[in-house]
């Protein structure tokens, strides 16, 4: 059998009301003593811990709120941010941007990722010059030339810039 509480026998049940009361005036202890008693006698009511209870779950309902919201609005402003880089990389680009930029560097932004990615890329490889030392060159038929000179010309200059802004692209 259990020890005896002290006090009890004679005067047990005073003391036992009185370390009681103590308890549920402490507001260290108030909650969990009032939790333990509305386990055993469910239909008790406590007015002011109801209460409590119920601002402290709506609180934490509104918090929760509040998170799926701003985690929706955030994913909502990366898919929008994915879907303008979709106009400029294909899908295996943006996803080398998402996993070499993005999670490497902890990176959150879809169009700093892609200048970031953009950056590292190496140059690309200037096209071969065949204008180079010993290059063979076409020259034009002079048949051309002689039925209208100043068209041919033209016609072979605009060529010749063309193909030089060609290159600077």
């Amino acid at each position: 059998m259990t020890e005896p509480v002290q006090g009890q026998g004679e005067g047990g049940d005073k003391y036992l009301a009185n370390l009681l009361t103590k308890l549920t005036e402490d507001p260290r202890t108030r909650r969990r003593v009032l939790q333990a008693v509305k386990e055993l006698e469910p239909n008790l009511r406590f007015p002011d811990q109801d209460v409590q209870d119920l601002r402290e779950e709506f609180e934490a309902k509104l918090a929760e709120d509040r998170q799926k919201r701003e985690s929706e609005t955030i994913r909502a402003r990366l898919e929008a941010d994915r879907q303008r880089l979709a106009d400029r990389y294909d899908d295996e680009t943006i996803r080398k941007i998402e996993t070499d930029v993005m999670q490497k560097h902890g990176i959150a932004d879809y169009e700093v990722a892609a200048k970031v990615y953009a950056a590292d890329l190496p140059p690309e490889r200037p096209e071969r010059d065949d204008t180079r030392h010993g290059a063979t060159w076409e020259l034009p038929s002079f048949d051309e030339y002689f039925e209208n000179p100043m068209k041919t010309a033209r016609a072979n200059a605009y060529k010749t810039i063309d193909e030089l802004r060609g290159k600077r692209r």
